[in-house]
């Protein structure tokens, strides 16, 4: 069973490069979630591939929060308060899959492409003109 996947075109552009290759990317580590999530694989190949996205999400969470907080975005604690909630939700479904829980790869899965999907197309495009206003692509 082959879950969909997100493919990254330009209606997911925030307007600045780095993000943008920072969500390509995201989607790639995520499509190869789903793509083992969907298949009957060993928990340990695909805990490792959560753990890979989940690495480099935090990365990019970082980075934007960084620099929506270096330029003055005014819903920045909003914004960084769902980059929390996330952060805490994938932990615990990492932790649960390794403790062999009940939440299934494939329910991860779904979890994190509609959390990701809503989250670029609708709170990120939420800042794309205030940071271009202000000079960064």
């Amino acid at each position: 069973m082959s879950m969909q996947k997100l493919s990254w075109d330009q209606s997911y552009s925030v307007g600045v490069a780095e993000l943008d290759s920072h969500h390509q990317e995201l989607f790639k580590l995520l499509n190869h979630f789903l793509d083992l999530a969907g298949k009957d694989y060993k928990s340990e190949v695909v805990t490792e591939a959560l753990t890979k996205m989940t690495q480099y999400a935090c990365l990019h969470l970082d980075r934007e929060e960084e620099l929506l907080r270096e330029h003055g975005y005014p819903n920045f604690a909003g914004h960084k308060e769902q980059h929390a909630r996330y952060k805490a939700k994938t932990v615990e479904l990492c932790m649960g899959l390794m403790a062999g829980k009940s939440d299934t790869p494939a329910e991860i899965g779904s979890f994190l492409r509609d959390w990701w999907n809503g989250h670029v197309l609708k709170n990120d495009m939420e800042y794309k003109s205030f940071l271009n206003e202000k000079g960064v692509r």
